[in-house]
């Protein structure tokens, strides 16, 4: 299993106000099978105001992804001080291409958050099992 992530996220800004509201964040299977399951865990990172926050698991869902070129996009909630973002895919140990990930970041609006956007290449490679 191939798990990702794109590290902690700050999400307040100067004023208190979370840059984020929402990140939504789709997957792509490039693989030509079915992936089962993928998991997405969404956590308020620790290291983010209040000083001493711990980790908590608050948004979690798993879903089949169809091949080859299947894509879901989900939107996540992110109204928490600092996120952080991880997608299991049931790739063999090695073999890590098996999914693509971006998010983007969205404000109250519904706008784009430009610092909270997250192409493929910045979701680093949590572990392989």
């Amino acid at each position: 299993m191939a798990v990702f992530s794109i590290g902690a996220i700050e999400n307040l800004n100067p004023n208190g106000s979370f840059r984020s509201s929402s990140v939504v964040i789709r997957i792509t299977n490039t693989t030509a099978a079915p992936l089962v399951p993928i998991t997405v865990n969404v956590y308020n990172a620790p290291g983010s105001a209040p000083t001493g926050t711990v980790s908590t698991l608050y948004f979690t869902t798993t879903f089949a992804l169809g091949a080859p070129n299947s894509v879901v996009t989900l939107t996540i909630p992110t109204v928490v001080p600092a996120y952080e973002i991880r997608v299991s895919s049931p790739a063999v140990a090695g073999f890590i291409s098996d999914i693509s990930i971006e998010a983007q970041g969205k404000d109250a609006a519904g706008n784009n958050v430009p610092e909270h956007t997250f192409p493929f290449g910045d979701w680093g490679l949590v572990t392989t099992v």
